[in-house]
């Protein structure tokens, strides 16, 4: 699940250093914006069934592409999706 999530990131910001870097900070280094992760949100929901709103998201989430896949699980298991 964790490298759909990262494969939809890298659609969403329209680069795959986000699959190679976990660590990259996406937010700071303006891999990631608001327009992004609005879309990222959107192929979440719809490829994924995921539902996860902007604001449901801290900064510190936003930093990288693995804290983001973890804030995405951690809402995939609140909503029943993955175990």
């Amino acid at each position: 699940m964790e490298e759909k999530i990262l494969g939809l990131l890298a659609l969403a910001t329209g680069t795959d250093e986000v699959l190679r870097e976990p660590g990259l900070p996406i937010w700071e280094e303006g891999v990631l914006d608001s327009f992004g992760l609005l879309e990222f949100l959107s192929d979440l929901e719809e490829q994924l069934g995921i539902t996860l709103y902007p604001t449901q998201l801290s900064h510190s989430q936003l930093e990288t592409p693995r804290a983001l896949a973890a804030a995405v699980m951690d809402a995939a298991r609140r909503q029943g999706i993955v175990k």
